[in-house]
C-alpha cells in the first residue's frame, strides 16, 4: 500500500549550512495505519553511515561572517607545549604519524567533533575545502600566526583547499582524521613548517566544515 507523508523530524537544529541535511530524517505511516517504518526508527544510523562512506557535498557560497572562536579560552590550549629546544612536552600523550623516514608529526584531539559531521581522510584530502579557525606558534611568548585577531573570540573563518597547500602538509598530515566540530593541537617538525618558518611549531585547529571542492577536483585530474 503507498505510503502517506507525515512529518519531517529534526534531530537538531538545522543550520542551514552545507549539509543540514545531516539534521534531519524523516518518518511517515502507511494508509492501513500499521505504525513507524523501520526508517525512522534506524534513520540516524542509516545517516551516521551514509555520512562516513560519501564524499561531503560542496561547501555554499555565502558571505562568512565573523564566529566565536573556541581556541582562545580553551584551557587545554593554555599552555605552550614545546620546549626550549622544540620538542614536545609529555609526547607520549600524543598521536604520532611518520613521514619520509623519521620526520614526525603529532597531535593531540582535544573535541573528538560531532559524531554524525564530515570527516578528513587520506582518500578524501586533496579534493576539499575546508573552513577553519587556527593559530600557529613556534615558541613562547610570541605573537600567533593564523586567522585572529588572537585577542578577540570572534574570527573570520578562514577558507583552505587542500589541493592548493597553503597551511604546509605538515598541517594536511595532522589534520586527518579530524571531523567536523573537533578541535586538535598539531605538532610539526621543521622540515613541515608553517610557511618559511625554519623551526618546530604547533597548530591549535577548529574544524567548523568539510566540503568537496570542484576546484580541488579539476587540479587534481
Amino acid at each position: 500500500m503507498p505510503a502517506t507523508f507525515a512529518s519531517i523530524t529534526h534531530a537538531q537544529p538545522v543550520n542551514f549550512g552545507a549539509h543540514e541535511i545531516e539534521a534531519v530524517y524523516y518518518s511517515w505511516t502507511d494508509n492501513s495505519g500499521s505504525g513507524k517504518s523501520d526508517d525512522e526508527t534506524n534513520g540516524l544510523d542509516y545517516l551516521d553511515n551514509k555520512i562516513q562512506t560519501e564524499r561531503p557535498p560542496y561547501c555554499l557560497d555565502i558571505f562568512l561572517g565573523s564566529s566565536d572562536s573556541r581556541l582562545e579560552d580553551h584551557p587545554a590550549l593554555k599552555k605552550f607545549p614545546l620546549n626550549e629546544s622544540g620538542k614536545v612536552k609529555n609526547g607520549d600523550k600524543w598521536t604520532v604519524v611518520t613521514v619520509e623516514g623519521n620526520h614526525r608529526i603529532k597531535y593531540l584531539d582535544v573535541e573528538q567533533g560531532k559524531k554524525h559531521g564530515y570527516s578528513v581522510t587520506a582518500d578524501n584530502l586533496k579534493l576539499l575545502k575546508l573552513r577553519i579557525h587556527f593559530d600557529y606558534r613556534d615558541r613562547p611568548g610570541r605573537p600567533k600566526k593564523g586567522n585572529g585577531p588572537s585577542e578577540s573570540k570572534k574570527r573570520r573563518p578562514l577558507e583552505i583547499r587542500l589541493c592548493k597547500h597553503g597551511l604546509g602538509k605538515g598541517f594536511e598530515k595532522g589534520i586527518e582524521g579530524m571531523r567536523e566540530g573537533g578541535i586538535r593541537r598539531i605538532f610539526v617538525p621543521k622540515k613541515y613548517s608553517y610557511k618559511d618558518i625554519n623551526r618546530p611549531g604547533v597548530f591549535d585547529v577548529e574544524l567548523l566544515e568539510v566540503c568537496s571542492s570542484r576546484a580541488c577536483e579539476v587540479y587534481e585530474r
